[in-house]
């Protein structure tokens, strides 16, 4: 039966790669919980957008009914005060779709920003962290015996 034991070279340098892959996890751990904290106000951010939406559509179809009854209740008497109604629930939609719009390329450019600049800041503290580690002694294991 074939010897199935693994060599003392494999394992060490197993353990070195595990090492490797430790340290590693240790330096990015802080940059993931960075990054983490960009999402949350992200998020934060695209929840009041979001609010705000829907507030505006709320007024929206309040208005629109408002005006669809001012509409019926003048349209066969004076079709021009009708279409007065109309104009101004246009002019208010217009303006909530510019408000829309607005936010909306707002949101964008702060996103990006945030996303941009949490990225950039990660990266400046990692190569910081490498940085202050590679000036830390190592300890310098090898495979072979060392002379006498």
């Amino acid at each position: 039966m074939p010897d199935t034991t693994p060599s003392k070279a494999l394992t060490r340098q197993s353990v070195r790669q595990m090492r490797a892959s430790i340290a590693l996890a240790a330096i990015l751990m802080p940059r993931v919980k960075d990054m983490r904290a960009a999402q949350e106000q992200l998020l934060d951010e695209t929840e009041s957008v979001s609010k705000a939406w829907f507030a505006r559509r709320h007024t929206a179809a309040s208005t629109g009914a408002e005006a669809l009854q001012q509409m019926g209740a003048v349209a066969l008497s004076d079709p021009a005060a009708a279409l007065k109604v109309m104009g101004a629930w246009q002019a208010g939609s217009m303006g909530r779709i510019a408000q829309d719009l607005g936010e909306w390329s707002g949101l964008c450019v702060t996103c990006a920003n945030r996303t941009l600049t949490a990225e950039a800041e990660a990266g400046r503290a990692l190569i910081e962290d490498v940085a202050s580690r590679s000036m830390m002694p190592q300890n310098t294991a090898t495979d072979h015996a060392t002379p006498v």
